[in-house]
């Protein structure tokens, strides 16, 4: 585009372009002559004309100079001729270009109102176009010498810093400044360039535009925010105020009766029912939400003010009506209830009022407002069923039997009882199958309760596996200890749940009022000891004794002295051999646990071993018996008795454990002993009810090599099929079976039956506790496998069992020795 516009503009001078050629020809043809006449009259001055030769050779200079010379002269000239009037022709179309774009920008600065003032370094001004003029005009000035003078010193200094150049890189190159003009400013949005060198001297170019309007729109929008803020502070004002203010606004609406256009307004606009009754004009108004509220449809002629009232209890409806006549005597400030309505369905109401009452004391209006609470007291009722009932059997919680308590004494029953009711080893069947299944239980237990609860009786879980029964007017302590019986007959026993037959029984502590405790704190504290004794004793009830607080607090100081027992080195393993009836050696050593305590003395295991289990000190306790009876083995075998078998009881709980296994393997292989010569002995009750829970860790312990043996055997709810499933190596007929060996003819057919029937299958028969040499002789002639108990030997010290082991293997015996 450029070239074409320079062609186009090279047609205008292409004649002046022509002429001047032919005139620089005709010079140069001139000066080309002078230059060759020149050339002769030297070249005749120096060869004279006389020398031929030289004549000759002059003759050839002319010629070269002519035919060479003058060309060469003739083009440079002609060239550069031709470049100064083309490069003239160029310098003539860019002054034309640049007149063209002054004049376009100055038109466009005319057009946008755009200010422009030429200042020098100290601010006067030089130049300035119209659009400054019209300003100057309007701030009241024709023509100000110094532009810094419309200025404030601040606006002023940051002009100056705009024009020093080397502070001007560091600045944002566009400012604003303020120009007095009377009592207010006009405002420009600036930007400062340094102007052309044809001015003279150092000058700067001030261009401009007024945003007065802009300026001022923002001030009146920083007013608005800054009322705004004012107005947002007032709202956020102390609760106190507010209240204040919104009581004083209700005054005042309710002395504004003449607005009635503000007042339907309000009444539609507010989310609560409104009730407006004209005293004076005995007429009420009915917001839509009123309707909705009540259940009429709007606009309903047979509304009035008793209408919807009949559709509240009638209990309800005279505290109503009592309130209001209160209220309407000027002896309460407003009115405030809550009450049932059922017209389509019940629902609760809350209602507010305030009247209005003329200087006379005369009442004038009443305004109600009337919301829907129904959610809210549905709520309420969840919430204060979650506070008194149990969610998960749906029976009352023991906040609930508490009130039932003081309820029932305010009744004035004055002969109560309360019995506690607990599930044995709950905790196990948790551990064993589940939480999920332990609570199926719990529902099952307490349907089973509810059966046999009379109308003088109030049932309750108090959480875990707890149950309590409250009773009053009953007859006698026996009517109590019946109720004992059958609440065993309804729950213990077996519960089917999920494919598996669990066994439940219940210990229960029965406490009576006033007899036992004057309170329901001191019944609940009894009815605890009585149940826990029960489960010692191992009887399904018993009845609250004074002597029970002494065996609570006996109870709390075995606890303690049992937690520092193992730190205190107080336990001691004995070992109670068993012989073999055939060989008559020795051939197994039972791990029997010790405790004395130096403040309790020897305290027997039948004492501390199911209070170690229920506080969970059987694990370290039973893996210090396990640890101390392999760590005697293997000095054993050390010493040669390579054939011994240890037996160890272990307790169910530690049974339960999933590391058991590992714990178990890892020390047979820390002490070097074959898994064949350890015995872990489970007692059979235990090992019937928590099969499914101990099957795995068994499982695991037979596969490694350990054997397994069924110890009190008979004790428990015996089955065959047990017999055949469980993957055990011996049974250990119960002691008290033994004992009756002579006596009672059915105790020595089930001893001869228990050990034929442990022939068939495989398994190892160990009779316990043998004390006379008629019971040895019996079990000798029935070929029961081993026998260990008093008449063979007691349990032994660890050095006693070494001295024994030793005199048996003086006299020449195996790996053991003869009886």
């Amino acid at each position: 585009m450029f070239f074409s516009r320079f062609s186009r503009s090279l047609k205008g001078f292409a004649a002046l372009i022509i002429a001047a050629g032919v005139i620089v020809f005709f010079v140069c043809r001139i000066i080309v002559d002078s230059l060759i006449k020149a050339v002769e009259r030297y070249l005749d001055g120096v060869c004279g004309g006389q020398n031929p030769e030289a004549a000759g050779i002059a003759g050839d200079i002319l010629n070269d100079v002519e035919s060479r010379l003058v060309p060469a002269v003739t083009g440079t000239i002609l060239l550069t001729t031709f470049l100064l009037i083309l490069v003239g022709g160029y310098l003539f179309y860019l002054k034309n270009r640049i007149r063209k774009s002054q004049n376009t920008l100055k038109s466009a600065v005319d057009a946008a109102n755009i200010i422009t003032i030429t200042l020098d370094r100290s601010g006067t001004i030089l130049d300035f176009n119209k659009h400054a003029q019209r300003l100057f005009q309007d701030i009241g000035t024709e023509r100000p010498d110094s532009f810094i003078s419309l200025l404030s010193l601040k606006d002023a200094e940051k002009l100056n810093k705009r024009m020093d150049r080397r502070a001007a890189t560091e600045l944002n190159p566009h400012f604003e400044l303020r120009l007095k003009a009377g009592e207010g400013y006009r405002h420009l949005y600036c930007s400062v360039e340094p102007a052309g060198p044809e001015i003279g001297r150092e000058s700067y170019e001030l261009i401009a535009v007024d945003i007065t309007d802009r300026a001022q729109k923002e001030i009146q929008l920083k007013e608005s925010h800054a009322e705004l803020r004012s107005v947002y502070e007032k709202l956020v004002a102390s609760e106190d105020a507010l209240k204040a203010q919104l009581d004083e606004l209700t005054r005042q609406k309710l002395k504004l009766q003449e607005s009635e256009a503000r007042y339907e307004l309000v009444i539609d606009a507010a989310q609560i029912g409104i009730l407006d009754w004209d005293a004076v004009e005995k007429k009420a108004r009915y917001s839509d939400k009123w309707y909705e509220i009540f259940g009429f449809d709007k606009g309903d002629p047979t509304v009035d003010l008793n209408t919807w009232r009949s559709y509240v209890p009638p209990e309800e409806a005279e505290e109503l009506h009592r309130m209001m006549e209160k209220h309407f005597e000027q002896k309460t400030s407003y009115m405030e209830c809550e009450f049932r309505y059922n017209k389509k369905g019940l629902k609760w109401i809350r209602a507010v009022g305030k009247s209005l009452w003329d200087q006379d004391g005369n009442l004038i209006r009443v305004a109600w407002a009337y919301t829907d609470i129904t959610a809210k007291k549905e709520t309420e009722e969840k919430i204060n069923k979650l506070a008194y009932t149990d969610l998960l059997t749906g029976l009352p919680n023991k906040i609930s039997l508490a009130e039932r308590f003081t309820r029932e004494l305010e009744n004035r029953h004055m002969s109560m009882a309360l019995l506690l009711i607990d599930l044995d080893d709950f905790k196990l069947v948790n551990e064993t199958y589940g939480h999920l299944t332990g609570d199926r239980i719990l529902i099952e237990v307490a349907e089973r309760l509810r059966q046999i609860i009379g109308e003088n009786m109030f049932l309750a879980r108090l959480g875990g596996d707890e149950f309590a029964i409250l009773i009053w007017d009953f007859d006698s302590e026996h009517s109590l200890a019946h109720l004992a019986q059958e609440i065993e007959e309804k729950v213990d026993g077996f519960i089917g749940i999920n494919d598996a037959n669990i066994s439940l029984s219940t210990s229960i502590g029965i406490t009576r009022f006033p007899q036992d405790a004057q309170s329901f704190d001191g019944l609940f504290k009894n009815a605890e000891m009585a149940m826990y004794k029960a489960k010692d004793k191992k009887c399904k009830y018993m009845f609250y004794h004074r002597e029970l607080n002494d065996a609570v607090v006996e109870r709390l100081n075995l606890i303690n002295c049992l937690k520092g027992a193992l730190e205190g080195d107080e336990f001691i393993v004995h070992y109670q051999p068993q012989f073999d009836t055939r060989s008559k050696r020795i051939v197994a050593l039972e791990a029997l646990l010790r405790w004395e305590n130096r403040y309790l003395g020897r305290v027997p295991p039948s004492r501390f071993i199911p209070v170690a289990e229920e506080t969970g000190l059987i694990i370290p306790i039973g893996e210090f018996v396990l640890r101390s009876a392999l760590a005697f083995l293997k000095k054993l075998r050390e010493r040669g008795h390579d054939q011994l078998i240890m037996s160890v009881n272990i307790s169910i709980i530690q049974l339960m454990q999933k590391d058991f296994t590992g714990l178990v393997l890892d020390l047979l292989q820390e002490y070097r002993i074959p898994s064949c010569f350890l015995e872990l002995e489970i007692t059979e009750s235990i090992m019937l009810e928590s099969v499914a829970a101990a099957q795995e860790n068994i499982l695991l312990l037979r596969e490694a090599g350990v054997k397994i043996a069924l110890d009190d055997f008979g004790t428990g709810y015996s089955s065959l099929n047990y017999l055949m499933h469980l993957p055990i190596n011996t049974i250990k007929i119960d002691k008290s079976f033994i004992d009756h060996i002579g006596q009672a003819r059915e105790s020595g057919l089930l001893v001869s039956a228990i050990m034929t029937i442990g022939r068939k299958l495989g398994l190892t028969t160990v009779a316990e506790g043998v004390e006379f040499q008629e019971q040895m002789d019996y079990l000798m002639r029935r070929k029961c496998d081993r026998v260990q108990g008093f008449l063979v030997s007691r349990p032994l010290p660890e050095s006693d069992v070494e001295m024994l082991l030793e005199q048996k293997k003086a006299s020449g015996e195996k790996s053991g020795g003869k009886l």
